[in-house]
């Protein structure tokens, strides 16, 4: 059996490293797998992280406030959304509640980094063990275990996540690119356009050149991307002879001062983990139909052009409309339409 160790930022590394060293005194025939640094290497990263998770069996995700958005902890959890059993991934929360966590994150069944909290971790990780431990000898060894985890996690520090930032929408780019115009591009950009008016700038049938162009000459605070997406290097496919890397669309955004992305294409997680460490990003992590992503967006889009911050959208528009949508967050941000124009009397 392989558990596998999510975590981001040093504290939360602290809380993962604790319980790779503390776990295998409970289970000692269980392989468990730590990453070694905070990841940052897109395309290798993705690589890796595929090959730990056709081996996994269990996830673990070590939470606190202070990474409770953070992007590469959000890519974790969904890449193992998708590899493990559903009940098998369990945020492990240190300084903040189970049933506080918000966003992506609040999907799966948290615990508390407390001695009730880790016992159900440790029953929940015996009940996929094959053969399981015996619930007596269980408790036993828990029991004597447990104040050497409770010493190292009481030495662990925990901040504060700060309140959604307020951004106010100037500008919105929509670019199809000619494969997904028959995709009902058209539909998307409705969608944005009533919800965000006199915001939108269009890009038909776009090429690398015209979507590079508009980015690094123009700011604009929401990109909305439709095309194909190489989900090995996360490439942003414009025609058979047109592509733009994950990194250089990544720059390109920074440069037009970015702070959501929207990739409204199937299966654009890779792409979408590299972007994210700039900005917070939506790709899917599956295929989805063209009606289905159209309902899923008009849901999102009319709750953040209403007020709602992105986590409160995202969390929402999933929970009517079940996508394999993924949140990739930088910063929790409130995204203000413009206010209308004042007529003059």
């Amino acid at each position: 059996m392989k558990i596998f160790l999510s975590w981001s930022g040093e504290t939360s590394k602290l809380v993962a490293s604790h319980l790779h060293q503390w776990l295998p005194l409970i289970f000692p025939d269980v392989q468990i797998w730590i990453s070694t640094r905070d990841i940052h290497a897109g395309q290798r990263w993705g690589n890796e992280l595929d090959e730990q998770l056709e081996a996994t069996d269990f996830g673990i995700i070590c939470v606190v406030p202070s990474n409770l958005l953070a992007p590469w902890l959000l890519f974790e959890a969904g890449a193992l959304s998708k590899s493990v059993e559903s009940g098998r991934v369990v945020p492990f929360c240190l300084g903040i509640g189970a049933d506080e966590v918000q966003g992506p994150l609040s999907r799966f069944q948290g615990v508390a980094a407390d001695k009730e909290g880790t016992r159900r971790l440790v029953d929940s990780i015996n009940s996929t063990m094959i053969p399981p431990r015996k619930e007596t000898d269980l408790g036993i060894l828990f029991d004597s275990l447990w104040p050497l985890l409770e010493r190292q996690l009481t030495a662990v520090p925990s901040t504060s996540v700060a309140g959604p930032r307020l951004v106010n929408v100037e500008r919105i780019l929509c670019a199809a690119t000619t494969q997904f115009e028959e995709l009902d591009a058209a539909g998307d950009m409705a969608i944005i356009e009533e919800n965000y008016p006199e915001t939108l700038v269009k890009i038909d049938r776009a090429t690398l050149s015209e979507v590079r162009d508009a980015l690094a000459l123009n700011r604009y605070e929401i990109v909305h991307l439709l095309g194909y997406v190489d989900t090995k290097s996360g490439e942003f496919v414009f025609s058979d002879n047109q592509r733009l890397s994950a990194e250089g669309l990544r720059k390109l955004l920074e440069k037009a001062g970015t702070e959501l992305l929207f990739l409204a294409t199937c299966d654009s997680l890779t792409l979408g983990a590299i972007v994210s460490r700039s900005m917070s990003v939506i790709a899917a992590s599956d295929n989805i139909d063209t009606k289905s992503m159209l309902d899923w967006e008009n849901c999102f889009y009319g709750l953040l052009a209403s007020g709602s911050s992105l986590t409160t959208a995202y969390d929402l528009a999933l929970a009517t409309t079940d996508l394999p949508m993924r949140l990739l967050i930088r910063n929790d941000t409130v995204f203000l339409p413009p206010k209308p124009a004042q007529s003059k009397s």
